[in-house]
């Protein structure tokens, strides 16, 4: 069945964790089609019953997705807004990968902003998570991330040149490992990062 057909069935029955997990599903699929709209709708359906259920660490999960949808529809602020609620969520619950994620997520709306200092805090956080999480792509995706920051942030710094160099090498090598074990959106967010630290660099050299 299609996520609407899903979603119609677990509405009809009553199944309200499974109409949550439905929607959740759904916003993904509209998501990654680029219908922002009509996903930050089912996002936003799935984190109210949820919240009905109950279900904080689900909840929180959903929230995330919104606020992940905010950041890449240039509302950073809504987006750091949401993140920063799920994050003593994911602690406390001891889920260690979404708490790392969250804050790379966090990290990524704080530089949107242009604040600076506060986006290498959240990297810097993320990077402490994430010593406990073990899944591969969750650590490339951070790796990512907090390479990104540290390139965007590096020009700021005394040691400019080194650091942008670092970022730079770090990009590329998630890159490579991405090309390799076959994630090709991680991949192609590296090459698109690298792209954006090699302009800001050129520009603010």
């Amino acid at each position: 069945k299609t996520a609407d057909e899903a979603l119609a069935v677990h509405k009809k029955v009553g199944d309200k964790t499974y109409e949550a997990y439905a929607l959740q599903q759904l916003g993904t699929v509209l998501a990654s089609q680029g219908d922002l709209n009509a996903a930050r709708t089912r996002y936003q359906e799935a984190i109210a019953v949820r919240h009905e259920l109950g279900e904080k660490t689900t909840e929180a999960q959903s929230q995330f997705s919104l606020a992940q949808l905010q950041l890449d529809s240039g509302d950073a602020a809504s987006a750091e807004a949401g993140v920063r609620r799920v994050v003593p969520i994911f602690h406390d619950a001891s889920s260690r990968d979404d708490e790392a994620l969250s804050y790379s997520l966090l990290s990524l709306a704080l530089l949107a902003q242009g604040k600076q200092a506060e986006a290498q805090q959240a990297a810097a956080k993320s990077n402490e998570v994430l010593t406990k999480v073990q899944d591969f792509a969750t650590r490339l995706q951070i790796d990512l991330a907090n390479a990104y920051i540290e390139g965007m942030t590096g020009a700021s710094s005394n040691d400019a040149g080194n650091r942008i160099a670092h970022a730079m090498k770090a990009l590329e090598s998630v890159r490579e490992t991405a090309a390799r074990q076959g994630y090709a959106g991680l991949e192609l967010e590296a090459r698109l990062r690298l792209g954006e630290v090699e302009l800001h660099s050129g520009k603010t050299a």
